[in-house]
């Protein structure tokens, strides 16, 4: 069990330092929004996660590695990446409201968390990438589903935990953050939304370039 408990919290880490888009969509809703909605985004993804744990570990691996299905998911995950990119890459600067206004608005906490959620989801290769995990673990430790549960939890608390920790700090160093910096961090969270997008809807109509 032990074992289970700290091979799930490395695991957690390493997937914790991964940057990409989940990373920059938590910094940024946690700069813009704060850090209760930062939280909230990260329990959409935590959720996200646990839906992927459940479903390839009840045999859906399968039917997630389908061609057809890997198109699909390619060109939906790809058209969602892409329209969020453009958003926030040409999202209209605030000139007229104080900094400290723009950080207080309120938004629907489900929004939040359903947005986690949703652009964790989209992305295939964390689908695929949870498919793989989930079949190395289950042989890892010869398919004992205490043993593989107790991984699991220790990996999802994990992640969770550095994500709010990552809220937490971009939260508190946001009072040094100006309307220019703020809207660099906007176009920055567009552009890796849309690279992500496009090289997602490329390789579903005509795969791998490169």
């Amino acid at each position: 069990m032990i074992n289970s408990i700290f091979s799930g919290i490395g695991f957690g880490m390493l997937l914790a330092a991964l940057i990409g888009p989940v990373f920059f969509g938590l910094i940024q809703t946690s700069i813009n929004r704060g850090f209760k909605y930062g939280v909230f985004f990260a329990l959409g993804v935590a959720a996200s996660d646990i839906t992927f744990i459940l479903l390839t570990y009840f045999g859906f691996s399968n039917f997630f590695e389908n061609a057809a299905f890997k198109k699909a998911i390619g060109i939906v995950g790809g058209s969602f990446m892409t329209v969020f990119g453009l958003y926030y890459l040409f999202k209209p600067t605030e000139t007229n409201i104080s900094f400290a206004n723009i950080m207080q608005k309120e938004a629907s906490k489900i929004s939040i968390v359903f947005k986690g959620y949703i652009m964790n989801t989209l992305n295939p290769s964390v689908l695929f990438f949870w498919i793989g995990i989930v079949s190395v673990i289950t042989v890892r430790f010869d398919e004992d589903a205490f043993m593989i549960f107790t991984f699991f939890c220790a990996t999802i608390a994990t992640v969770l935990s550095l994500d709010i920790l990552k809220s937490f700090v971009a939260n508190k160093i946001k009072i040094y953050f100006t309307h220019k910096l703020l809207n660099i961090i906007n176009k920055v969270m567009g552009v890796v939304l849309l690279g992500v997008g496009l090289n997602m809807l490329i390789e579903a109509f005509w795969g791998k370039i490169f």
